[in-house]
């Protein structure tokens, strides 16, 4: 359904990349990630100082885990709220906090932004269903569908979302297979035929001129979308990713690159996964 949602004031995006969160790159990425929805500089020695000396993921969610409890009790719900995502994001999936925090920093922000629930809806799909959320401004000047990438909590998403509707878009967000509630709730697993659940949201809502916008992994996911479905009109990439293959293997060795492309060819299950 689609419910009239009115003007949300939010804190100014950050500018800028900080290089020196944490001396691993990946680590120091999702941390300044994290910081970018909340843009309270606070953020940025507190997280320096809590990170100091960590180098294992485990002690990393941890200790976020520790101050997103601490930040929640002096009040900072949205802090406190990416705190908890940050911690999340290291948590590995057969650790059963996995589902507790997601769902816990879910309803943090949706409670932050005075989400109604009657903005959220499941939409089926295959044996299960998509999580999505639609916000419509009163007098919209078109329609902006939205969906993430391989980790995505769409949620983490709403700072952005409520700046597109403030701007006048009908803006939907949702959550396809292998993300979010869709992988952990719904049990449906990753798919590169996006087309698929763009299909059933555009059907759901009754759309024909939509832009359709892809971020991280979505990247290419909406180009290949775009391409098979044609009530999309517009297609924002972002960012541009073509070879899911190639940035997974970049950080390897070169041998190590060849064995696992190797693998990969001979369907070498067992190896792989190992």
């Amino acid at each position: 359904m689609s419910v009239v949602f009115e003007k949300r004031t939010i804190a100014p995006f950050p500018i800028g990349f900080y290089d020196d969160l944490h001396p691993d790159i990946s680590v120091n990425f999702q941390m300044n990630r994290f910081y970018n929805w909340v843009g309270d500089d606070s953020m940025l020695s507190e997280m320096r100082e809590a990170a100091k000396g960590i180098t294992d993921y485990p002690t990393f969610s941890n200790t976020f885990i520790d101050l997103d409890e601490k930040t929640l009790a002096k009040g900072s719900t949205l802090k406190g709220a990416y705190y908890l995502r940050l911690a999340d994001f290291f948590i590995p999936s057969g650790d059963p906090r996995k589902l507790t925090e997601r769902r816990r920093f879910v309803a943090l922000v949706l409670d932050f932004f005075a989400v109604p629930a009657s903005a959220n809806s499941h939409i089926p799909y295959e044996s299960g269903w998509l999580s999505s959320y639609r916000f419509t401004p009163e007098k919209p000047r078109g329609v902006i569908v939205v969906f993430g990438g391989f980790d995505s909590h769409i949620e983490e998403w709403l700072p952005a979302a409520i700046t597109l509707v403030n701007a006048g878009y009908d803006t939907i967000m949702f959550e396809g297979p292998g993300q979010g509630a869709v992988l952990e709730d719904a049990h449906i697993p990753m798919t590169v035929e996006w087309e698929k659940p763009v299909k059933s949201i555009l059907d759901y809502y009754k759309l024909n001129d939509v832009t359709l916008i892809g971020f991280s992994l979505g990247g290419g996911l909406v180009v290949r979308a775009a391409a098979y479905e044609p009530r999309v009109r517009r297609m924002i990439a972002y960012d541009i990713l073509t070879d899911m293959l190639e940035v997974t293997l970049r950080g390897l060795q070169p041998t190590v690159r060849s064995e696992i492309v190797g693998w990969l060819d001979s369907k070498n299950e067992a190896a792989l996964n190992d």
